[in-house]
């Protein structure tokens, strides 16, 4: 019997290689301080190991905000190595980081994720993906992807992507001060069921994640 999807991920994802390689490119910056460009081009270069797509993205951008308020404004090499390890290995960080994430405001953490961060990552993602789908696509498809990003960006368009994004969060939260607290995020992030935008044209796919909790494709 062969090995499974899930197995096959699990090895590649936990080769020494791809430790080695992360612990490389974590600290080949200067002086060992990640900045922003650092960070999304450290995480864009982990897709050759199925790592899904975090920098760049609305929930990646959350993530950079949280590791700076965690450590007084300042991501080492050696931060964002053990950051990236822990996704790598323990599936309760992934969820504690996406909570994170979305619970960031101002300046902190906040102890629960409130709607208006909800709709704003999920309608913030959306964008994000369909932007990336324009611009893979040709010169001579310049006339489709103008269309798809006027279409992507409209406000009919966000609106409804906002008002499923307020539904998704009531059908979880059964809140009724528009809070969750971190097991009840937790018990969504685990249902797998909205854990991605996916943008897709012409034989073109992006994909921005809205959690953390499948780290590899």
């Amino acid at each position: 019997m062969g090995a499974s999807d899930s197995q096959i991920k699990d090895q590649l994802i936990n080769k020494p290689e791809f430790q080695k390689y992360l612990k490389q490119i974590c600290f080949n910056v200067p002086q060992n301080i990640i900045n922003k460009n650092h960070y999304d081009n450290i995480l864009g270069n982990l897709k050759q190991f199925n790592v899904i797509r975090i920098g760049s993205t609305p929930l990646g951008d959350r993530l950079f905000n949280v590791l700076n308020a965690k450590n007084n404004g300042k991501i080492t090499s050696e931060i964002l190595y053990q950051f990236l390890t822990q996704l790598n290995v323990n599936k309760e960080s992934r969820c504690e980081y996406t909570f994170q994430a979305y619970s960031f405001e101002g300046q902190s953490i906040q102890s629960t994720v409130s709607e208006k961060n909800f709709i704003e990552i999920v309608v913030d993602s959306w964008e994000r993906a369909f932007t990336g789908l324009v611009e893979l696509l040709p010169e001579n498809q310049k006339q489709d992807g103008d269309l798809i990003e006027n279409w992507s960006k409209s406000e009919n368009q966000k609106l409804l992507i906002r008002k499923a994004a307020q539904m998704s969060f009531k059908n979880f939260s059964k809140s009724q001060n528009n809070k969750v607290d971190y097991l009840t995020f937790k018990n969504w992030i685990y249902s797998e069921k909205e854990d991605k935008i996916v943008a897709k044209y012409d034989g073109k796919v992006v994909v921005v994640p809205l959690t953390l909790y499948k780290f590899t494709k």
